[in-house]
């Protein structure tokens, strides 16, 4: 019961600003594709690294814009969010004269609480249609993650797999990146519109959490088609 009179007084006080034409506050999905930026450090010329398959990723979650300026707003999300990718490193080492290469396959899917906050401008209304353009940050905080690793020696038969679904140890808890994106509102009735866009998130953070960073470094990029209603 407290729980509910909680939300109708957030709804109270929502419908209030909103009649301010101050804030808007939606719920949002979206899916896309992810993928990983893969590079070597300096120091490891015998190092190979590239991305190989890119993932599927999807997100949800809350949105609020605060009107801070003619057509200007302050937008903050929370949602979370799942990138996935699969990379590949070659490492060789010469011993006695012979030199011997290994590779190993990593795949795994990664899952963020994403908080993204922008600058958002809109246009005026055209045939009840509002377009907007972002851009600004988004810190992440990772609360799951789940993959497997292929360990091959090449030219001999040396094929070993681990599969763990709490890769979670192996990768950084917290990463952040930029937001870029636009779109369109579509007026419903009253205060109702429906939201769609394109977003692309491109995260600095390196994603691995093990040594192997000190040779190399993994980042994730995503772009999605994200749709939602504003109320």
């Amino acid at each position: 019961m407290q729980k509910l009179i909680a939300i109708l007084l957030l709804l109270t006080a929502t419908s209030n600003l909103k009649a301010q034409d101050k804030i808007v506050f939606a719920i949002k999905g979206g899916v896309g594709v992810s993928w990983l930026n893969t590079a070597k450090a300096a120091n490891a010329p015998n190092i190979t690294i590239a991305n190989k398959t890119a993932g599927v990723s999807y997100g949800y979650g809350i949105m609020l814009d605060y009107n801070i300026y003619q057509s200007l707003y302050a937008s903050v999300e929370v949602r979370s969010a799942s990138v996935k990718g699969t990379f590949e490193v070659l490492e060789s080492s010469t011993f006695s004269g012979v030199t011997n290469t290994t590779k190993n396959t990593s795949g795994f899917r990664t899952n963020y609480i994403e908080i993204p906050i922008s600058i958002k401008g809109k246009t005026g209304e055209f045939s009840g249609m509002k377009f907007y353009g972002q851009v600004g940050l988004v810190p992440c905080i990772n609360y799951k993650s789940s993959g497997n690793v292929k360990f091959e020696t090449i030219g001999s038969q040396t094929v070993k797999e681990v599969s763990d679904s709490n890769f979670y140890s192996n990768t950084n808890k917290i990463n952040f990146g930029l937001l870029v994106g636009g779109g369109v509102e579509y007026g419903l009735m009253g205060h109702t519109s429906v939201i769609a866009g394109l977003s692309y998130r491109d995260n600095y953070t390196n994603m691995i959490a093990v040594d192997d960073p000190k040779k190399y470094t993994v980042k994730s990029r995503y772009i999605s088609l994200d749709v939602g209603i504003i109320f």
